[in-house]
């Protein structure tokens, strides 16, 4: 590419043509929304002027291939020592070749030069761009297109909510921004001090003729303050993401909850590539077929296909939020489908087993493995994308393609609407672990355990944290210290080559095999892992439908009795679920009764299954009120009868004896039929 660099001691009329050549090819289509467009003539004004403006305004245009290809244009601050990249635009055929890089770095270098020759220094660059999340202006230009060409040239984002003032007058106040900064062209890196970022928007605000005394520059002020350390400076966000390892030997497994309403009535039957690791591992009591309380079969094995992961995400910690570019979008991968239903088969649960295809130069790094994780993993950072149509499946061989995973389990289950269950596994082989420069990060499982299982004080070394992240689902894992490690990595059931932690839903297993694997060739994961898991999730959706069945309240128009019945048959059906589909003790290996025991624990489900006993012990009581209020109406009705019958034996002198017969003989039947009626009801209840 050839430049060009235009300041006042350049400008003349060749160059206020070329000038007018960019705005009227380049800079118009770029910028088609006006409330974000400058009016170029402002510009060319303050080119023109030079030091007599403020600011001072710079322009480089850019010839590819003998032709106008592009340009930027720099506004300079001489009192805060900062600039501005205000804009910069590429002809659109002459995108993703990487010709904005070079002409951002050339028009850099040349402002700085040029600086230089006047003796002026520049320490800091900013730009601004659009937030994907909020913007919903006309571009000519995709947004997340335009994040990711700052993240490969090292754009941080500055940390606070940002308000641009009307580039004109009647123009609106611009929200929808990102304030960043370029820490490869700054002095200093990502590490900003509070007094020159806020020395830098008053310079800003003075350039565009905006009060600083205006309730939005004051509100950024607060903003600035809130996030500035003690050390009076604030860390700038990168926007690219910074992985540092590569896993070739990683198995994920989504549950999903299959709506059986819509099921069609299938037998279950035996699957032979499942039967004999239930039998195996259920204890002795439930080995025969007709006595297993669950049954897995496999579906289906799908050997290439595409996962699409979001090319821009947002996640929120300790209180402020982090936008990230995506190195990965794409994933090659296999993926087995398999499922599990209870002993009553009114629950069913598919398995959706992802493991990085064998075949494919891609490897999976840990903030891929953390997004896909993050589907059940902690909520503690709230993990958004500002286009979930970017998401989905493909078939590599078919070219089918479905926009949710979910679609891609139910289409395994002829169209049966599923959900996502907030538990799953992983499976982790850190023999397959390199760091970034392709090397092998552990030569035996001795050797992580020493480094991530050091008593009360494991290393705080970058893959224990990403271990950490890995197993909470977490992006924010590299400001873990060695205390939060220790908290987080609580194995149990540990053998010689391999243990298994359990985090909240997330049940994980490590181990060390450089040789075989621990799975079939069609489920892609330890069996022993997936059926305990399963069984998990049975018994949280089992105590879910049955805690939503005892906090249904009762309509207040139902008499006593009605809800003395309600109450009995709900008390009935949730005790023959608990004692029927609710699974205890049904393992026969102590491991899979370390998951399970740990599991319960850890998901609260042994304190919840306690609640739901004492509530039924409460919903008894209040049944057997209702039927003592019951019994009162009928014991007033009797009391009332034989005081009738009494007032007619005393009367009966003054009555015809034919009278007093018929009044004593229909008393008498009217009590004898409230009392069988009754009679009858205590025995339905």
């Amino acid at each position: 590419m050839e430049f060009r660099f235009i300041d006042n001691r350049t400008f003349d009329p060749a160059a206020e043509a070329l000038l007018g050549e960019f705005e009227e090819q380049i800079y118009l289509p770029a910028f088609p929304d006006e409330g974000e467009r400058e009016p170029f003539a402002g510009i060319t004004a303050r080119i023109r002027a030079g030091a007599e403006s403020y600011p001072q305004t710079f322009a480089v245009l850019a010839w590819h291939q003998g032709a106008l290809a592009g340009g930027e244009i720099f506004d300079w601050y001489p009192d805060c020592g900062a600039a501005e990249l205000i804009y910069i635009a590429l002809l659109p055929g002459c995108r993703g070749a990487r010709l904005g890089d070079e002409l951002l770095r050339e028009g850099v270098r040349q402002l700085s030069r040029s600086l230089a020759e006047r003796g002026e220094t520049m320490r800091r660059l900013f730009f601004e761009t659009e937030n994907p999340f909020l913007s919903e202006t006309d571009d000519g230009m995709d947004k997340v297109s335009r994040v990711r060409f700052f993240a490969r040239n090292s754009a941080c984002r500055v940390p606070i909510r940002y308000y641009q003032p009307p580039l004109a007058p009647g123009a609106p106040w611009a929200e929808n921004l990102y304030l960043c900064t370029l820490p490869e062209f700054s002095e200093g890196g990502a590490e900003l001090p509070a007094g020159e970022l806020k020395e830098f928007l008053r310079c800003f605000f003075r350039g565009l003729g905006a009060s600083t005394d205006h309730p939005r520059f004051l509100e950024m002020l607060r903003s600035i303050d809130y996030v500035t350390e003690s050390d009076g400076t604030l860390e700038c966000h990168p926007f690219a993401e910074q992985p540092q390892f590569g896993m070739s030997r990683f198995s994920l497994v989504y549950h999903f909850l299959l709506d059986r309403c819509h099921a069609p009535a299938d037998a279950a039957g035996e699957d032979p590539l499942f039967n004999s690791y239930e039998c195996d591992l259920m204890n002795y009591s439930l080995q025969q077929p007709e006595r297993r309380p669950v049954r897995t079969r496999h579906v289906g094995l799908y050997r290439r296909i595409i996962l699409h992961l979001p090319r821009f995400y947002r996640y929120t910690s300790e209180g402020q939020d982090f936008y990230r570019i995506s190195e990965h979008t794409d994933l090659p991968v296999t993926v087995s489908v398999n499922c599990t239903d209870n002993q009553t088969r009114n629950i069913g649960i598919a398995h959706l087993v992802i493991t990085p295809d064998e075949n494919s130069c891609l490897v999976f790094n840990e903030l891929d493995c953390i997004k896909l994780i993050s589907a059940f993993g902690s909520i503690q950072e709230k993990f958004s994308v500002p286009n979930r149509s970017e998401l989905g499946v493909e078939d590599a061989e078919s070219g089918e393609k479905w926009n949710t995973i979910e679609a891609f389990v139910s289409s395994n289950f002829n169209g049966i609407p599923c959900r996502v269950l907030r538990n799953g596994i992983t499976e982790l082989d850190i023999a397959g672990i390199c760091d970034g420069n392709g090397r092998q990060l552990f030569a035996s499982f001795e050797e992580f355990r020493k480094s991530a299982l050091n008593d009360r004080e494991p290393d705080e070394s970058p893959w224990n944290k990403a271990f950490c992240g890995l197993l909470l689902g977490i992006f924010d894992f590299m400001r873990m210290n060695s205390a939060e490690i220790s908290d987080t990595i609580k194995p149990i059931a540990v053998r010689r080559d391999s243990f298994i932690v359990i985090c909240r839903g997330h049940l994980m297993k490590v181990k060390f095999d450089e040789t075989s694997e621990d799975q079939t060739a069609n489920i892609l994961v330890s069996p022993y892992l997936l059926i305990p898991s399963a069984v998990l999730s049975i018994n949280e959706l089992v105590l879910d439908r049955n805690e939503k069945v005892t906090g249904r309240p009762l309509a207040d128009r139902n008499s006593y009795y009605r809800r003395s019945m309600l109450l009995s048959e709900r008390i009935r059906d949730v005790m023959t679920s608990l004692n029927t589909e609710y699974l205890q003790d049904i393992f026969h290996y102590r491991g899979e009764q370390e998951i399970m025991e740990e599991g319960t624990l850890q998901r609260g489900l042994s304190r919840r299954y306690e609640q739901l006993e004492n509530r039924l012990d409460k919903e008894r009581m209040l049944m057997e009120e209702y039927k003592t209020k019951d019994q009162l109406g009928a014991d007033y009705f009797t009391n009332a009868m034989l005081a009738i019958l009494a007032l007619l034996q005393v009367t009966a002198p003054f009555f015809d004896r034919a009278f007093w017969l018929v009044i004593s003989l229909v008393s008498v039947v009217a009590i004898g039929a409230y009392s069988f009626r009754q009679l009858r009801r205590r025995r339905k209840l």
